[in-house]
């Protein structure tokens, strides 16, 4: 079928065969294509090109609808949205039996389909026809997860995704003709940002450690002196650092950067005093350990110094944002972290705090 001049093999609600699967001396799906979806599309096909011919000017919407609408008259069923989690069980269960599901998988598929079914009967929407199901619907079902049931952001979210993907599954199989889902934007949940003040890491600069706990200690004020990830700590050289009127800096390309991108994100980092303290004591033999080894030491630290929050190697980063950004415009510390956009930054590694706002207003006049 051509949609807009170019060949498609799209059934009713986005399932796709690639045209790498599809036979063209058959003009059917190769084998081992879903049954389900192999046959939608073979009867689709040939009911799109009969009413095609019967009406040339339709779009591919109206002749998706005409035909799923057709077959349900055919089948003269209404299918409820009870039935459409039904299907999306009933199918996992059928995966499951084939070993293509896990036990844990298939155990959490039943408690989504059981919760669904629950939230259906309190909010009485069980008998309700699934192409009746609306924005109105949907957004009653996500305030009966957050604030009924009270669940986290992610099971929810989990719950109402997993919601979201029966309907398209029972558009395919075409026992209903739209996804009521499909205009619920999931927002994020805001993320706490774990940050440490001069104090603080005044503390863990003086506390008396030896060993590995004092390394992990200097690698972490190593981050939170530059800013940089655990893994970028380890790109720093002593022949690449440039002086710019009289202080140390030095340009690396983080490694969580795709390569496409690597020209334009270039991270400035400013080796203040105290970082360049810590690697001339080593010599620029930087101490590695994975994140992982030393969040346990780090929690020692923690312990020792008596600090607000949990501290982890991504805290380092995130301090070092917050001072700068206390401190300076936006701008410099998105360069300092090696952002393309400002969002990043004070999405999850600064905040707009009360010293923020009053060096603002001392800048503008407002207060002496």
């Amino acid at each position: 079928f051509y949609e807009h001049g170019q060949r498609t093999n799209t059934i009713a609600t986005g399932y796709k065969i690639s045209l790498c699967e599809w036979n063209e001396h058959t003009s059917s799906p190769k084998h081992g294509c879903r049954p389900d979806i192999a046959h939608g599309l073979m009867e689709l096909r040939n009911s799109y090109m009969m009413l095609y011919l019967t009406d040339p000017k339709a779009g591919i919407d109206k002749l998706r609808k005409n035909v799923l609408t057709r077959d349900a008259i055919k089948r003269n069923t209404v299918s409820s949205v009870s039935d459409v989690v039904s299907q999306m069980l009933q199918l996992k269960e059928d995966d499951y039996a084939n070993g293509k599901l896990k036990v844990g998988s298939i155990k959490k598929n039943r408690n989504y389909a059981a919760k669904m079914a629950k939230c259906f009967q309190k909010i009485g929407i069980v008998t309700l026809a699934a192409d009746d199901f609306t924005m109105k619907h949907a957004l009653l079902v996500e305030n009966y997860f957050r604030a009924t049931a009270k669940m986290e952001h992610n099971c929810a979210s989990k719950i109402l995704q997993w919601l979201r993907s029966a309907f398209r599954h029972a558009q395919a199989l075409g026992t209903c003709t739209r996804n009521g889902m499909c205009g619920l934007k999931l927002l994020s949940k805001s993320k706490e940002i774990n940050t440490l003040n001069n104090e603080e890491l005044s503390k863990i600069e003086n506390v008396q450690l030896n060993g590995t706990l004092e390394k992990v200690r200097n690698l972490f004020l190593l981050q939170a002196y530059t800013g940089l990830n655990i893994t970028d700590v380890y790109l720093l050289k002593k022949e690449e650092v440039i002086i710019v009127d009289g202080h140390p800096f030095i340009t690396i390309v983080r490694t969580k950067t795709p390569i496409l991108a690597r020209a334009q994100l270039v991270q400035l980092v400013w080796l203040q005093p105290k970082a360049m303290a810590i690697l001339e004591e080593w010599g620029w033999n930087i101490f590695k350990i994975s994140g992982q080894k030393a969040n346990p030491y780090l929690r020692s630290i923690e312990m020792a110094i008596g600090a607000r929050c949990t501290i982890t190697t991504k805290v380092a980063r995130s301090t070092f944002a917050q001072l700068m950004y206390d401190v300076l415009p936006k701008e410099v510390v998105q360069r300092m972290l090696g952002h393309q956009q400002g969002g990043m930054m004070e999405r999850h590694y600064a905040k707009v705090s009360a010293k923020k706002i009053v060096l603002e207003l001392k800048k503008s006049g407002l207060i002496e």
